[in-house]
């Protein structure tokens, strides 16, 4: 028992030289702050800010500044929105004439399958039409002159043919005198003719 408490005993008074020591530490720390005077808290350490100077740029006579750079960053995005609004209308221009174009050839294809359809369609009817047509005249034999002449004296007049005016194969003379005498008729009555008038 004597053992432990001894033990004991030099614990605490190790522990009491410690304590001792660490207060004398942080007296140590706290006059070295307070001898540093207090200053107020930072994120990071740094210098202090500083203005910023621009160097200067100096033109020489008949140089030409370049396009644009006398405006604002504003000005600039205005105009390049500008810009880009006339291409896309410029570009929905360019595909409405596109389809204007892609609509009116499927235009013209129809046109012309229909124009097609119609002329074979009015052919078939016209073929079909003179084909009634020979089917009635075929009927009866009323239409065909090879079975029935429309005229009654056909034959007649046939058989006497016209050889001038209203001269015919029949009241023709055939004699060379007789063809003579007809002449001299003729002559005789134009000289008359000629006289009266």
């Amino acid at each position: 028992a004597q053992a432990a408490a001894a033990a004991a005993a030099a614990k605490d008074g190790a522990g009491a030289a410690a304590g001792a020591e660490a207060l004398q530490a942080l007296e140590r720390l706290c006059a070295e702050i307070g001898s540093r005077g207090l200053t107020p808290l930072t994120l990071f350490e740094g210098g202090p800010a500083q203005i910023k100077i621009l160097d200067p740029i100096f033109h020489e006579v008949g140089d030409r500044p370049q396009k644009g750079m006398e405006l604002s960053e504003t000005k600039q995005l205005q105009r390049r929105l500008t810009k880009e609004r006339r291409a896309a209308s410029r570009q929905l221009s360019r595909d409405a004439a596109t389809l204007q174009l892609l609509n009116s050839q499927k235009d013209k294809t129809l046109r012309t399958k229909r124009t097609f359809e119609r002329k074979r369609v009015g052919l078939m009817m016209e073929e079909e039409t003179a084909m009634l047509k020979k089917l009635r005249t075929e009927s009866d034999g009323g239409m065909d002159t090879s079975i029935k002449r429309y005229s009654a004296k056909k034959e007649a007049k046939q058989a006497n043919k016209r050889v001038g005016g209203n001269a015919t194969a029949e009241t023709t003379p055939t004699t060379p005198e007789a063809a003579a005498d007809k002449a001299a008729k003729a002559k005789k009555s134009k000289v008359s003719y000629k006289a009266k008038a």
